[in-house]
């Protein structure tokens, strides 16, 4: 078990808490607010390929780039159940917020962003790719796609997860190999049930918010793109896309900047492209200006652009 407690001085807690998360997920960038008043802790079942690693913590933000990742030599993806609180995810150009009871998939081996700014309690299951497929036939394709805990196998689910990090947590109790695999077997039916359509959703809406995001993705950069824009592209009324989006558990204006901070991101993190200045970045991602650029990015991120481009592009 790692614990960071409010007792341990403020400038420690940050390289405690760095050292602890890339020990279980890799290296990343990490930062947390009111490190004063921040406490934590990590509990890990399993010494096998599969690992259960319960994080319970104030707030953080943390990012995983392709410096981080670089060296990997494992593809491993982590199932996340948010056992408590509220967790934003972003990875693959895709991002979802999950609240109580919802769980998504991540590749820790690739780019990704987290971040909560409450405390939150998330239940994490780690598997490499190998063994994932056995269960999972494409796991990219349920990267971060937020999945509610709901019907048998969501319970089934749920119960697994939160029963093997109770005993963890309460006594230590070793979990058999085969505990840890039927609870990523039993995720992967969920993953599974779950496509392709989400939450909230019968097919066709699922269809049109994919191409939704399409057309997003392929228009990021410019900044007039909203509802309206979006609305005529795809060929209904803007209220018809508000009540698409809102059964989807999001916004358009919310997807819109996920999908520009997203691509600022990439953009910051590639060498062919570090002679481009701050602004350029801003308005090849689509933000009407470096200033709403910069505080959008670094309440994301965690870390203004030009930090960002620091740790992405060392010199």
């Amino acid at each position: 078990m790692v614990r960071v407690d409010l007792g341990l001085p403020s400038d420690r807690k940050q390289r405690v808490w760095q050292d602890a998360i890339a020990w279980h997920f890799g290296e990343a960038d990490l930062s947390i607010r009111r490190p004063d008043r921040f406490s934590g802790r990590i509990v890990t079942l399993g010494d096998g390929p599969i690992r259960l690693v319960e994080v319970e913590s104030d707030n953080e933000i943390g990012v995983r780039t392709r410096r981080h990742a670089a060296n990997d030599t494992e593809e491993v993806f982590v199932v996340a159940l948010v056992n408590r609180g509220r967790v934003e995810f972003a990875q693959r150009g895709r991002a979802c917020v999950l609240s109580d009871g919802m769980a998504t998939l991540f590749a820790a081996s690739e780019p990704y962003a987290i971040r909560h700014d409450d405390p939150a309690d998330v239940i994490n299951l780690t598997a490499p790719a190998s063994l994932l497929r056995s269960f999972l036939r494409a796991p990219h394709d349920h990267v971060c796609r937020a999945v509610p805990t709901r019907g048998l196998v969501g319970r089934i689910s749920r119960d697994l997860l939160v029963g093997l990090a109770d005993a963890a947590r309460r006594d230590g109790s070793p979990a058999s190999h085969a505990s840890l695999q039927l609870a990523l077997a039993s995720i992967a039916v969920l993953l599974e049930e779950g496509a392709p359509s989400q939450p909230g959703l019968n097919a066709r809406q699922a269809a049109m918010i994919r191409r939704c995001r399409e057309i997003i993705a392929a228009s990021v950069g410019e900044p007039d793109l909203g509802p309206a824009v979006l609305a005529r592209r795809m060929g209904v009324s803007v209220r018809c896309l508000h009540g698409l989006f809102h059964a989807a558990g999001t916004t358009v204006c919310d997807d819109v900047l996920a999908a520009r901070l997203e691509s600022s991101l990439k953009v910051l993190g590639d060498p062919g492209r570090a002679s481009l200045r701050l602004k350029e970045v801003a308005f090849a991602s689509g933000f009407a200006s470096p200033s709403a650029f910069s505080a959008q990015f670094k309440k994301r991120y965690g870390k203004t652009p030009r930090e960002m481009r620091r740790d992405l592009l060392p010199s």
